[in-house]
């Protein structure tokens, strides 16, 4: 298991692939984040920031979040299937005032990303 932080990020092999979604948990609203600079953003907020969030990556790579002496760090979690991140994508879109998000039909994780980005 790889552990990345914000800072180590472009030094380690494996890091999370930009776009993202961040994923708080008890939370159905996904936050779309470009790049590297927008979690950069994300963590001058780091106080609404949990252990157990989940960053889910353009590969479809899923990134836990822990902390390690208040310095937040990703480990790779695994694969998100795409029917799980549909159900999480409309799930976001409801809470986001869509209707009609029921009959959402994502093709690949681009997509999915892609379809979260144009509901800012």
């Amino acid at each position: 298991m790889t552990t990345v932080t914000a800072i180590e990020a472009t030094e380690v092999t494996s890091a999370p692939h930009w776009p993202a979604l961040l994923q708080q948990q008890g939370v159905d609203e996904l936050l779309y984040l470009e790049n590297k600079q927008a979690w950069a953003q994300q963590l001058t907020a780091a106080y609404l920031l949990n252990p157990g969030d989940r960053l889910l990556d353009s590969t479809g790579t899923i990134w836990v979040l822990t902390f390690h002496h208040k310095q937040p760090q990703w480990h790779m979690s695994g694969t998100i299937q795409l029917h799980e991140l549909q159900q999480l994508i409309q799930a976001h879109a409801v809470v986001d005032g869509n209707c009609c998000i029921s009959k959402l039909q994502l093709s690949s994780i681009a997509e999915a990303l892609q379809f979260v980005k144009s509901l800012r």
